[in-house]
């Protein structure tokens, strides 16, 4: 009941609080339609076109420490009473937030119990809109831009060499704001874990900058995490690539061990919930990246194919994409690109994201113009902004064609660009050795000895048993007469079955393609039928063990 209670009481107050603008705008923490890749994209997009000006960028990382456990609760009580919120609400926030006590328990043993005078509940639905109420007025008096999320704070600010001494003041007077704000209301930034990076294209620079957090000189880094996405002085996001393939690496290790114990269908679901989401988080912001990361970043997945499936190495990649309706990562971030576009145009983001978005056509001249709903491009000077998000987005959108644009709805949009793959389900109900060797000889290299001749791993790619006959799926499946007694055996579960019609007169190349393949009219549970009496048979023949 508390759980539903706190809901109502949620709804009601962030429905209040953004009718009536009383939330900065520059927190993106816990706000609808809002989120952590919004706002990397406009942080990057603002380093990327004041590097394309030749000017730099200065940005702050400011580190609060423990924000969540540090909010006074007096505090916290005044400033509900300044948001305008009915006495009768006010006094039920003291009720909710009083009388609330911890204590420790280790080995069995436990503290006494203490009460507490700060910090929201953890856990709790309220406690994410009490933060975002208690640092509202964080921003109050800063010059700099400054970007939140959450308990995550940056400032930056545009340099040239000309004004670097003025800008650095400025940024040390909004440090020295926030210090002060933090001393009042009994938040902490620390400056030891707190740094600035310098954005610039430039070797080096004829300046230093001193910055200055509570008579702590801050340093500077060449590497920085801020959300997630790890930014460098240049924005190559090398090293964040380098942390993507450490960090899929060892799920990739996991799906190894498991290959022969669980379906495969389980295998891809580890790939799609744990792998493909920590690659493509924030990639359109890193689409612009070398084509040597790009194909690094294919080969994740690609090894990622390989596990699941128990192919070979050297099987070919668009076989093994097929084979589990997996389209190219690229493909999928021409997508995701152009869904944010559809947002930005539709107004489905948040406001200093579509601010962003350039004027279309139409919005820039009175005369009517061929495609009006064309987005203009913003004039680049350098590469690395003209294949930023912004400036390629809006190229991929001004490709497509009208009707696509004027979708009335997201869904129906992402229905028209969604990138096309097919499979059969049936492929990935197979569990263990047997399945196995079924998908590598559907995908053309298996142990067969005219697969590995093709690799130059055999010197012949004839079969052992029969001269002048090539090895391959057919022979093996429906003509070798080493394994006539398995081959009787599935031939006559075949027939029981009923999945196959009419196998007295299918043809052997033909019906070789139905067990390895299936039959496209079939029930996935049909397909599924077949495949367990071939894989039976692959077992029996005892050709691969």
């Amino acid at each position: 009941m508390s759980k539903v209670f706190e809901k109502m009481i949620f709804k009601k107050m962030y429905k209040f609080c953004m009718e009536n603008n009383l939330l900065t705008s520059k927190n993106s923490g816990f706000h609808k339609n809002d989120g952590t890749v919004n706002q990397l994209i406009y942080l990057v997009h603002n380093i990327y076109k004041t590097l394309d000006s030749g000017n730099e960028m200065c940005m702050i990382f400011l580190d609060q420490s423990r924000a969540f456990d540090r909010i006074w609760h007096k505090g916290l009580i005044h400033k509900l009473k300044n948001l305008g919120l009915a006495t009768n609400l006010v006094s039920w926030f003291q009720s909710y937030l009083s009388d609330r006590k911890i204590k420790v328990v280790l080995d069995g043993q436990s503290s006494d119990l203490h009460n507490i005078s700060a910090g929201v509940p953890q856990g709790s639905i309220l406690g994410p809109l009490l933060f975002l109420v208690y640092i509202n007025d964080i921003t109050t008096n800063i010059e700099a831009n400054i970007s939140l999320y959450a308990d995550d704070t940056c400032l930056y600010v545009e340099i040239c060499e000309e004004d670097h001494a003025e800008k650095e003041d400025m940024l040390n007077r909004d440090l020295e704001r926030l210090n002060k704000w933090s001393e009042k209301w009994y938040m902490h930034f620390n400056p030891l874990k707190t740094s600035y990076m310098k954005f610039s294209n430039r070797q080096e620079t004829n300046y230093d900058l001193n910055i200055i957090l509570n008579n702590t000189l801050l340093s500077a880094v060449d590497e920085h995490k801020h959300l997630g996405l790890i930014l460098t002085p240049k924005l190559d996001f090398g090293p964040h690539i380098d942390h993507i393939v450490k960090k899929c690496s060892k799920w990739i290790g996991l799906i190894w061990k498991l290959q022969r114990k669980f379906p495969r269908h389980s295998l891809e679901n580890i790939f799609t919930s744990y792998i493909r989401p920590v690659i493509e988080y924030c990639h359109i912001l890193y689409d612009n990246i070398s084509d040597h990361n790009a194909k690094r970043l294919e080969s994740i997945q690609r090894k990622a194919a390989v596990a699941c499936t128990g192919a070979y190495v050297n099987t070919s990649h668009n076989r093994l994409l097929q084979e589990l309706g997996w389209p190219l990562l690229s493909d999928r971030r021409k997508y995701a690109k152009l869904v944010m576009i559809f947002k930005l145009v539709n107004n489905l983001a948040p406001g200093y994201l579509t601010s962003l978005l350039p004027q279309t056509r139409q919005q820039a001249s009175t005369h009517p113009s061929r495609n009006p709903n064309n987005i203009i491009i913003p004039l680049t000077r350098l590469q690395s902004y003209k294949k930023s998000f912004i400036p390629s987005a809006i190229a991929l959108w001004n490709s497509l064609s009208e009707d696509i644009k004027i979708l009335p709805t997201l869904p129906a949009f992402k229905r028209r660009i969604k990138p096309s793959t097919s499979k059969c389900k049936a492929f990935s109900m197979g569990c263990g050795t047997g399945s196995i060797n079924l998908t590598r000889m559907r995908l053309n290299m298996s142990g067969l000895n005219n697969h590995l001749y093709t690799v130059g791993i055999k010197e012949t790619s004839m079969c052992l048993c029969i001269n002048n006959q090539i090895e391959d799926p057919n022979h093996f499946l429906c003509v070798c007469p080493h394994y006539i007694v398995p081959r009787t055996v599935m031939l006559e579960e075949l027939m029981q079955s009923n999945a196959i019609t009419n196998m007295d007169a299918t043809a052997d190349e033909a019906l070789t393609n139905i067990l390895l393949n299936g039959i496209n009219s079939n029930t996935d549970m049909q397909n599924r039928s077949i495949f367990i009496i071939v894989e039976k048979y692959i077992i029996s023949s005892g050709r691969f063990s």
